[in-house]
């Protein structure tokens, strides 16, 4: 078996657990296998959250918003061999039922079907940094919070938006 194979092969067994616990919905073993320091970052947060603490915390806004959340793991591949980094392309479904916190949206009620990937780093089995990229902006849209580009909804956002970036500047003048 090849470097990059066996990197893979390495990992696979806590990335496929990953994935069957987040679709179990299993807060405890999805941070049972994330170091006690790890980094999650998704680009949701203006921030990544730092250790399991934060990372419980963030679990249970999103099970608590998408409830019947499901990942399907579409391909695992290594990308740095030398240091049990890999990534995995998912798809997932889910729908928003329940609030979303921060910055604490309404449920819709409505669905979103997602791609993305997630960049996993290992070190003794276990994850150090969980990196997830996925269109947001696409997401959101498919769950009714962000209004399609064009149409009413859009137009009073960037009127919105106008307004209060011409506020700021006035502001920053004085």
């Amino acid at each position: 078996m090849t470097e990059v194979g066996s990197a893979a092969s390495a990992v696979r067994p806590q990335v496929e657990a990953l994935f069957r616990a987040f679709n179990e919905h299993d807060s405890d073993q999805i941070i049972a296998l994330h170091a006690p320091d790890a980094v999650w970052d998704d680009p949701l947060l203006t921030e990544p959250v730092k250790g399991r603490a934060a990372i419980a915390v963030r679990l249970a806004m999103m099970l608590r918003a998408f409830p019947d959340l499901h990942f399907v793991m579409d391909e695992l591949e290594v990308y740095r061999a030398d240091s049990g980094r890999v990534a995995a392309s998912w798809h997932f479904t889910a729908t928003m039922t329940g609030r979303m916190d921060p910055p604490g949206f309404a449920r819709t009620g409505r669905k979103a079907s997602v791609s993305g990937v997630c960049l996993y780093e290992f070190e003794d089995g276990l994850l150090t940094r969980h990196t997830i990229v996925y269109d947001t902006m696409g997401m959101l849209r498919q769950v009714g919070i962000m209004p399609a580009p064009t149409g009413a909804p859009a137009k009073l956002m960037a009127g919105m938006q106008r307004t209060s970036a011409g506020i700021s500047r006035r502001v920053r003048r004085r």
